[in-house]
């Protein structure tokens, strides 16, 4: 058999149920027989619910058990180390790739790219709570976003050449976590970035309102920590930052406006209004407590929502994308 050309790694932190949307468009890809899955649970009973036709087709499908599953991050590393494909594609369990995604990818890796990003949609977008998310996460990763050589892509749904991250070996599971500084490190030791506009994902948001500001109030707290700690700031500079807090909302919706005036976001402008400045305050609120008292646990607290998103979406979105 030759050698797959990418492995697509993704976990679940006890049922098989949550991969099985996202199983059923890798299947659809057009170079399905030349990818590897690698599916990581707690143990290798999680996927007994998963139904086996789901994972025929592809170059091969490995199943590993790693115990506990905290944090989705770590949890691809021994996923990473398994993995028999020059790329490796880390996936959430909420996101959906269009069918020509991964022949995109394998196109992109020719060149001389350590990381190659996707460009990423809002799956859920009929929720103001939804867009807001997708706001505040993604949205300068999605149809807007310039393509070709970048500073940088998203941290999450990403993919590398395998080389570029078992050179970190022992370090490689701390970087990959939530505030474990994985962009900065490849930065700081001159990898190249690139999102290739034809490599598209949907990603599936939160749309249940308290769990989408939780999600932003932790994600902020751990970045703003992450930020603070691999740039070494000392404590002056983060209680500057930290007492700069207040600014952040405006700093933000100025960045944002472009994206706001124009279509699609101009029409939902009133309707997200409200949701949308609040969750900027929460947002600032949260990088001041990362700046000042550090991660504080935040980063798995962030990473929960990542583990299952079902708990998080209105019972309209769980009707539409729960399968």
């Amino acid at each position: 058999m030759s050698q797959p050309l990418v492995t697509v790694i993704m976990a679940t932190p006890e049922r098989g149920a949550t991969l099985r949307r996202p199983l059923r468009y890798l299947g659809r890809q057009t170079i399905r027989d030349q990818l590897e899955l690698v599916l990581i649970g707690p143990d290798e009973a999680a996927f007994d619910d998963l139904d086996p036709a789901l994972l025929e087709g592809f170059a091969s499908c490995r199943k590993l058990g790693i115990g506990t599953v905290r944090e989705v991050e770590r949890a691809f590393a021994p996923g990473i180390e398994a993995a028999s494909a020059p790329v490796v594609a880390l996936l959430e369990n909420h996101v959906y790739p269009n069918p020509q995604w991964a022949e995109a990818i394998v196109r992109a890796h020719e060149g001389p790219w350590d990381v190659v990003g996707c460009v990423i949609s809002n799956a859920n977008p009929h929720t103001a709570t939804s867009i807001v998310e997708h706001l505040m996460s993604y949205i300068f990763h999605d149809e807007g976003a310039p393509v070709g050589e970048v500073p940088r892509v998203s941290r999450n749904n990403t993919t590398y050449k395998r080389a570029a991250l078992t050179a970190f070996g022992s370090r490689l599971p701390d970087l990959l976590a939530r505030d474990g500084g994985l962009m900065e490190e490849l930065q700081k030791g001159g990898a190249r970035f690139y999102r290739e506009g034809e490599a598209k994902l949907a990603h599936l948001n939160p749309s249940r309102t308290g769990a989408m500001l939780n999600l932003r109030l932790h994600s902020a707290r751990a970045s703003a920590s992450t930020r603070a700690r691999t740039s070494r700031w000392g404590p002056g500079r983060r209680l500057i930052y930290a007492a700069a807090s207040p600014l952040f909302p405006v700093l933000r919706l100025r960045k944002l406006w472009p994206r706001l005036k124009v279509p699609p976001l101009r029409e939902e402008r009133l309707r997200i209004a409200p949701l949308l400045g609040l969750a900027l305050l929460v947002d600032a609120f949260g990088q001041a407590a990362g700046f000042a008292l550090g991660e504080g646990g935040s980063a798995l607290a962030a990473g929960r929502y990542d583990l299952d998103r079902e708990p998080y979406l209105t019972a309209d979105d769980r009707a539409l994308y729960m399968e």
